[in-house]
């Protein structure tokens, strides 16, 4: 999977309905290890100083597909802006991204409701809460959303669960009409219609999601960022339609499938592609025998349609 964008200047869609596209689609493998800022426009550190201490990092460590992710450490000073160039102000969009927290690290994100003033790069432009994995260290497997500057109790705060030490997905689904929210961990709604809300900020439009390094004990991996125009949920309801199903027995992985099955590919739990196959029918079996004992995602695509499934061999 490569990154491609949907730009003014660049009008190249991949529609599931009329009115649902993919605007960004990024892997991390096309960049050179180091600062993302200086290789990608859409990338803006809160500063817009490139390079330097804010910038995440490209990194092999950890990747759900390929071999790369982006990584923000416990500096306590990396701040990343993924922009969304589009702007959206109106309608149904969602941003959905794979994540690893490693066991005893934390993670957070924002959303941002305009784009933040180069000339005043402390201006915040935050909406839609501060969102934490594991807050502080303190709380293993537990995230929380709040409109408070931290991750201390006693406001409009949402609790959801997640998981450590294995790559989970984060699908955010944003009605920017009604000005609020929800979010998914792993396809299971955590909350929803969460208000876009933070001081006096006023929403001019979705700007872009904040990477931060909340604290010390921050260490997260963001890898297959999608930025999506539409319900992204409703995309992989399509994929159901397809009629995919998988079967284990004995270490034979069987596939089939209504519509021909173009491509599968098979990752371990650390992200690890460890099969891929071009099939061209709508059934077929890959022998798992020499597979380690574990959870494995298959992945496949049909008819233009991608979609992921757990298998446990």
């Amino acid at each position: 999977m490569k990154n491609y964008y949907i730009l003014a200047a660049a009008l190249v869609a991949f529609a599931f309905t009329g009115t649902s596209q993919i605007e960004v689609q990024e892997d991390f493998d096309s960049f050179n290890l180091g600062d993302i800022s200086p290789q990608a426009f859409y990338w803006r550190t809160w500063s817009g100083v490139e390079g330097g201490v804010e910038d995440a990092d490209v990194v092999n460590t950890f990747a759900f597909s390929g071999s790369q992710s982006l990584n923000v450490d416990g500096s306590g000073i990396t701040d990343m802006i993924m922009l969304v160039e589009s702007l959206p102000s109106s309608g149904i969009y969602s941003i959905q991204w794979e994540m690893y927290i490693p066991a005893g690290k934390e993670g957070y994100f924002n959303m941002q409701a305009d784009l933040t003033p180069l000339s005043d790069p402390w201006a915040q432009a935050l909406m839609g809460g501060n969102v934490y994995f594991n807050c502080g260290g303190l709380t293993p497997g537990v995230g929380m959303v709040t409109g408070l500057t931290d991750c201390s109790t006693g406001g409009d705060e949402v609790i959801f669960a997640f998981p450590h030490d294995e790559w989970f997905t984060v699908t955010n689904i944003y009605d920017l009409d009604a000005e609020n929210w929800g979010m998914l961990v792993n396809g299971t709604e955590q909350f929803t219609d969460y208000t876009f809300v933070f001081n006096d900020q006023v929403f001019a439009g979705l700007a872009g999601i904040d990477f931060f390094s909340a604290s010390g004990s921050n260490e997260y991996y963001v890898d297959d960022l999608v930025l999506f125009l539409g319900d992204i949920t409703l995309a992989t309801e399509s994929f159901e339609t397809k009629g995919f199903v998988t079967s284990m027995r004995n270490g034979q992985l069987t596939l089939s499938a209504n519509e021909v099955i173009d491509t599968v590919a098979i990752y371990n739990m650390l992200g690890q592609e460890v099969y891929n196959s071009k099939l061209g029918a709508t059934s077929a079996t890959i022998n798992m025998s020499s597979f380690a004992t574990g959870t494995y995602i298959v992945r496949a695509s049909i008819n233009g349609t991608v979609g992921s499934i757990k298998v446990i061999k």
